[in-house]
């Protein structure tokens, strides 16, 4: 999940997916 979150520090991408 670290990788994740250091492509979309502001969170709202991870929601996206």
């Amino acid at each position: 999940m670290s990788e994740l979150r250091r492509e979309c520090p502001k969170g709202s991408n991870l929601r996206q997916l």
